[in-house]
């Protein structure tokens, strides 16, 4: 198993005092690749987040685990940029799982349907399991544990 780890710097955008806000860290393994995401993703770091995303983006990749724990602010353009990233990760054959999900984010995800659209997974294991069940084609079989995407203390979805 080979793990690469690289820091993208966000100041190679093209505008440097917006995306100064925004740091990520990419941590390849065989056919996945972590993406966390450090700061406020927002109408002014939405570009930047597309770039990262789209460096790992492309085979050999199968799965992308997007951890957002470090996100401090999450808008309506965070939404936007992730649910792009999901219709090109899908494009690409590869499957988008979200990692380090917190309240504020969970929120937001929430309250604009987007958990509906992109798993959610509460434990770097528990998101792996999960990228390899919906690459093996599992989840369209309908066998994906109930709990292995919705549970984490106190961010129970709403009934």
């Amino acid at each position: 198993m080979q793990q690469v780890t690289d820091t993208l710097d966000p100041t190679s955008s093209r505008n440097l005092s917006r995306s100064s806000c925004l740091s990520f860290t990419i941590d390849r393994r065989d056919h996945e690749a972590r993406l966390a995401v450090v700061g406020a993703l927002d109408l002014a770091t939405q570009d930047s987040m597309s770039q990262a995303a789209a460096a790992i983006l492309h085979p050999p990749v199968r799965a992308v685990l997007l951890d957002l724990d470090g996100v401090s602010f999450f808008g309506a353009a965070g939404v936007t940029t992730l649910i792009n990233l999901n219709r090109d990760a899908a494009k690409a054959g590869i499957r988008l799982v979200l990692t380090g999900v917190g309240p504020t984010v969970r929120r937001v995800l929430d309250l604009t349907g987007t958990t509906d659209l992109i798993p959610i997974a509460y434990t770097r294991t528990v998101a792996r399991t999960t990228a390899d069940i919906l690459n093996t084609g599992a989840a369209e079989q309908n066998w994906l544990p109930t709990n292995a995407l919705t549970s984490y203390p106190g961010l129970a979805p709403a009934a």
